[in-house]
């Protein structure tokens, strides 16, 4: 019987972890749809790492979150929103990975964003936003 209850208090808490983890991914990637949607760099910085690498057609390099924050700010005046879609994510090795096709005035881009764990919590480590052809 006392066998029985632990296993039963195991799994228990195995399954509250996974709805927990599950809803985090859901929680980050509502939240970045969210910002992109709306074209708002200022949302998306709160998910920044204080370091990043940010490409943005032909500008690449490791920027500080501030930095990357004006890059995505400048990005969204001259490319409005005016479609989103995530097409793609996944996860490997605690790293989570979104996929968007975001189309403005002036054509369709490919957003890819990279999140890491840094400390509890999983933060923007690159963005990558490339014009499709």
């Amino acid at each position: 019987m006392k066998t029985v209850s632990i296993k039963l208090i195991l799994y228990t808490c195995l399954i509250l972890i996974s709805v927990t983890l599950a809803g985090q991914q859901t929680n980050v990637s509502d939240k970045l749809t969210k910002a992109l949607q709306r074209s708002d760099s200022e949302e998306m910085s709160g998910l920044f790492a204080p370091y990043m690498m940010i490409h943005i057609q032909d500008f690449k390099k490791v920027v500080s979150a501030q930095q990357a924050k004006v890059h995505l700010s400048d990005f969204f005046k001259q490319h409005p929103n005016s479609g989103l879609k995530l097409t793609k994510s996944g996860s490997e090795d605690k790293q989570e990975y979104f996929i968007w096709n975001y189309a403005s005035g002036d054509g369709t881009w490919r957003v890819y964003v990279l999140l890491k764990p840094e400390k509890d919590q999983k933060l923007i480590q690159q963005i990558d936003i490339e014009k499709t052809p």
